[in-house]
C-alpha cells in the first residue's frame, strides 16, 4: 500500500511538472505544431537536448525566432525565420517533429492555475500602454529598478518590435545584463554591482551618434553615472550605425520590479553652431535647466557647452546673457551679463568632481532677492553656488538664441548630448 502510494505521488508530482513546462512552452511560443518542421539552412542544430533546453537555447541565439524539435531523436533546429516570414507552405510534413513559433506577448504569471513561490525568480507580467509611435536614431530610455535581498532574478525588461528583440534586461542578483541586437549582432552591457542598501536605482538606456557620426554609443548609466562591469572608464560601446525601424515598440516588463519608464525621444549631440532655441521674450528673472551627458572622456581646453544669446559674442552689450564653459576634465567658466550700462561681464570658475561619464544638471539663474538681482550658476544641486549681483541693474532681452554649442569657440571634441532644456519664466 505504501509502495503504490509512493508511485501515486510520484505520477502526480511528474504530471504536475510536465503542466507546468508545458504552461511555460506556451507562455514562450505562440505555435506549436505537430508533425511538422520549417525547412531551413539558416539554423543552428543542437543533439539530445531535452524540450525545454532547446527552447531556452533560442533565448541566447541571435535572431532566434522559432524552433524545431524532435522527442524521439531529441534534435534541436535553431532558426532565424519563421513560417510567417517565409510563408506557410515552407511548413513540410515531418513524423515525430514539433514546430515552436516565438511569442512576443508575454504571459501574465501571476494568473496560472499552477504557479511557483520560488522568490529566485522573477516575470515580466506587464506590457507598457503608451510607448513613442516613432523613434529618431538617437532616444534614451529611462527607469526605476527596485534591488533588495527579496526580489529574484531574471528577465525585467524587453522591447521589441516583429520579434525582434531591440533591447533586454536580465537582473542577475544585484547586476543588470543589458542586451541589444541590431543586424544579427549582440551588443552586451552588464552594470557594476548596485548597492543593495539602496532599494531604488534610476537607470538610463540609450543610443548616441558619435562626434565621428560613423557609429552610435550604447549608453547605460545607473544613478546617473555610466556603468559599465569590468570595463575601464574611458571606454564606451560602438554599435554600428545603422538605421533601424523600430516605430510602434512592445514593451514587456516586471512591475514589482520596474517602474516609471519613461522614453525621451528628444535628446541631441551637442554640435557648433547649433540653434536649440528661439526665445522671443527673455524677462530679467529667470530659470535655465540643462541635463546633459558627457559620454567620451575629455581632455581638451576651453570649449564652449551653451550659450545664451541676442546673437553674438559679447562685442555688442546686451549681445550675452549667459554662457558655460568647459576647462579641461572637470573645470567649468560661467560668464554672465552684469550691468546695463556697458558690456561688463561676470566671469567665475568651478571644480567639478567629474564632468565625463556623469549625468550633469545644471541651473543658470537670474532672481530678485531683497530688492537686488541675483546671478547664479548651480551644479547638480550644489547650494555652494557662483553668484553675483546685479543690483537693481538688470533688463529684458528679446529675441533670445540658446546655442549648444556655439560658433564662436571650440566645440567639445568629446560626444556629449543634450538630454534636456527647460526655460521658465519666474513667476510673478
Amino acid at each position: 500500500m505504501f509502495h503504490c502510494t509512493k508511485k501515486l505521488v510520484f505520477r502526480y508530482l511528474v504530471l504536475g511538472l510536465l503542466f507546468f513546462e508545458q504552461v511555460i512552452l506556451d507562455s514562450t511560443f505562440t505555435k506549436a505544431v505537430r508533425n511538422k518542421k520549417l525547412q531551413h539552412r539558416d539554423r543552428v542544430v543542437l543533439k539530445e537536448p531535452t524540450i525545454v533546453r532547446c527552447l531556452a537555447s533560442c533565448e541566447y541565439v541571435n535572431g532566434c525566432k522559432s524552433v524545431n524539435y524532435h522527442y524521439g531523436d531529441k534534435i534541436c533546429e535553431v532558426m532565424r525565420h519563421t513560417a510567417q516570414n517565409e510563408g506557410d507552405n515552407t511548413l513540410e510534413e515531418a513524423h515525430g517533429w514539433y514546430y515552436y513559433e516565438k511569442n512576443e506577448k508575454m504571459f501574465d504569471m501571476s494568473k496560472m492555475f499552477l504557479k511557483t513561490n520560488d522568490s529566485r525568480f522573477v516575470t515580466m507580467d506587464t506590457q507598457l500602454a503608451n510607448t513613442p509611435s516613432t523613434f529618431p536614431e538617437d532616444w534614451f530610455i529611462t527607469f526605476n529598478v527596485k534591488i533588495d535581498m527579496s526580489t529574484g532574478d531574471g528577465q525585467i525588461l524587453r522591447m521589441t518590435k516583429n520579434n525582434d528583440v531591440i533591447l533586454d534586461v536580465k537582473k542577475m542578483s544585484s547586476i543588470l545584463k543589458i542586451t541589444h541586437e541590431r543586424n544579427g549582432e549582440k551588443f552586451e552591457l552588464m552594470t557594476n554591482s548596485l548597492d543593495v542598501s539602496q532599494e531604488i536605482h534610476q537607470v538610463m538606456i540609450g543610443f548616441q551618434t558619435a562626434n565621428t557620426l560613423d557609429k552610435q554609443l550604447f549608453v547605460v548609466t545607473v544613478n546617473g553615472y555610466v556603468s559599465y562591469q569590468g570595463r575601464h572608464r574611458n571606454e564606451t560601446v560602438a554599435v554600428r550605425r545603422v538605421a533601424m525601424d523600430i516605430s510602434n515598440p512592445r514593451i514587456f516588463f516586471a512591475e514589482k520590479i520596474i517602474s516609471n519608464i519613461e522614453f525621451n525621444t528628444d535628446a541631441h549631440r551637442l554640435v557648433k553652431s547649433k540653434l536649440w532655441d528661439l526665445v522671443p521674450d527673455w524677462p530679467k528673472e529667470f530659470f535655465l535647466d540643462i541635463t546633459y551627458l558627457m559620454i567620451e572622456p575629455y581632455t581638451g581646453h576651453y570649449c564652449n557647452l551653451f550659450h545664451i544669446t541676442t546673437g553674438r559674442n559679447h562685442e555688442v552689450f546686451g549681445s550675452r546673457i549667459a554662457v558655460v564653459f568647459l576647462r579641461g576634465s572637470n573645470s567649468y567658466t560661467v560668464e554672465m551679463e552684469k550691468g546695463t550700462e556697458k558690456a561688463t561681464r561676470w566671469k567665475s570658475g568651478y571644480q567639478s568632481t567629474q564632468t565625463w561619464g556623469r549625468i550633469m544638471r545644471m541651473r543658470v539663474e537670474q532672481v530678485l532677492e531683497n530688492g537686488e538681482y541675483i546671478l547664479r550658476f548651480r551644479l547638480n544641486g550644489n547650494e555652494n553656488v557662483l553668484q553675483a549681483s546685479n543690483g537693481m541693474d538688470a533688463t529684458n532681452h528679446t529675441n533670445v538664441r540658446v546655442y549648444a554649442s556655439d560658433g564662436w569657440h571650440t566645440q567639445v571634441s568629446a560626444t556629449t548630448v543634450l538630454l534636456k532644456l527647460d526655460y521658465t519664466k519666474k513667476s510673478p
